[in-house]
């Protein structure tokens, strides 16, 4: 395991500090149209994660009150254990 760790931090920084497409779209959008009609499709992503963000967490919820049998399997198959 400790023997890929020097490659899993270096694609976690790779990961890290390069854009992803959100931000290639703002910049492409502000160069192309200006600041302002940039700023509308910011907006618009920081929107459609909150609410992708809210479904998660509404989802993981109901599925925790009413199945805890399906959620303790769900827990068993993350990658976390």
């Amino acid at each position: 395991m400790i023997q890929n760790y020097p490659l899993f931090v270096t694609l976690v920084i790779a990961a890290i500090f390069s854009p992803g497409p959100a931000v290639v779209l703002a910049m492409s959008n502000g160069f192309r149209y200006g600041t302002q009609k940039a700023i509308v499709g910011i907006l618009g992503n920081v929107t459609a994660l909150f609410v992708l963000g809210i479904l998660s967490i509404s989802g993981m919820g109901l599925l925790i009150t009413t199945s805890p049998i399906s959620f303790c399997f769900s827990m068993s198959c993350s990658p976390d254990n």
